[in-house]
């Protein structure tokens, strides 16, 4: 974890939730990129152990009219988040049609945008687009497990255009929720945030 205090100064609730669940899950350091919301930067650096680096892009989705504050993830980066809604789950039987429904999540416009803008970052090792999910992002037997601790998880892989695309980060604002990764070549794993 970072010990230096202004590293995510000037950094949205959004991408402050993504630096924190990274650091924690891979045991990297997150400094603010895009300070001063330059154009066409991406929003983080994450300095992996042994090295390596990687350029993070955070972006969030919901379904029309659902959003209507400033930040998705926010509140779980201060330690709270939405309390999954008390529903009966009958027919939430995991992840499963989950590697299409993220594969069509390339095709909203500012998702693709965000996905190609960091798999054209140059002298990284790898690149990471973070996706906060909102209720309508996915449909919504797939959201409501998203919002489950440990989703089995899919056997599919999303079809991602952009091969330089390393790493796709799923979470939802769900309180308690897991941290969902795909690793290209490697596929899907689930993951405490920390928080």
């Amino acid at each position: 974890m970072g010990s230096d205090p202004k590293r995510l100064d000037g950094l949205s609730g959004d991408e402050s939730y993504a630096a924190l669940a990274l650091e924690h899950v891979t045991g990297g350091v997150v400094r603010a990129h895009d300070v001063g919301r330059l154009q066409g930067a991406y929003d983080l650096d994450l300095l992996l152990p042994r090295g390596r680096r990687a350029a993070v892009e955070v972006t969030t989705v919901a379904g029309p009219g659902v959003r209507h504050h400033d930040s998705l993830l926010g509140p779980r980066s201060r330690g709270r988040g939405l309390r999954p809604p008390r529903i009966e789950l009958d027919g939430v039987h995991g992840l499963g049609g989950l590697a299409a429904a993220t594969s069509d999540l390339f095709r909203v416009p500012h998702i693709a945008r965000r996905a190609a803008k960091v798999a054209a970052v140059a002298d990284v090792d790898e690149r990471h687009l973070f996706i906060g999910i909102g209720d309508g992002g996915l449909p919504r037997p797939l959201y409501l497990a998203l919002g489950r601790p440990g989703p089995a998880l899919p056997d599919d892989e999303p079809d991602v255009e952009q091969e330089a695309l390393t790493h796709l980060w799923l979470a939802t604002a769900w309180a308690g929720s897991p941290l969902l990764c795909w690793h290209r070549g490697v596929g899907w794993s689930v993951h405490d945030p920390g928080r």
